[in-house]
């Protein structure tokens, strides 16, 4: 399991109120070792664009999505990267 944080700021990504539903907002919050504030890495995926992959929350088991053209995030069912590109996410620097 893991914590995402900004790398400006100590704030970690939260699923807010720790809702279990689908479509509930996820922001930045205080550290408090919730299981609504820890993800895993899943679905994995090596490409010439380099490594895509899928972050599920530990409590719910939805998925980071970005809706609305990537202006937020929430989580939804977790569906793949064929099905749902925009859940799917890539690290680079």
């Amino acid at each position: 399991m893991y914590y995402l944080t900004s790398a400006v700021h100590p704030m970690v990504a939260t699923v807010n109120g720790g809702s279990l539903e689908v479509g509930a907002i996820v922001n930045t919050y205080t550290n408090l070792g919730q299981p609504n504030q820890k993800w895993k890495i899943i679905n994995g995926q090596f490409g010439e664009n380099g490594a895509t992959f899928q972050i599920q929350n530990s409590q719910s088991g939805m998925c980071i999505t970005a809706e609305n053209g990537g202006t937020y995030i929430d989580q939804w069912t977790c569906l793949g990267c064929t099905l749902a590109p925009h859940q799917c996410w890539r690290v680079f620097g």
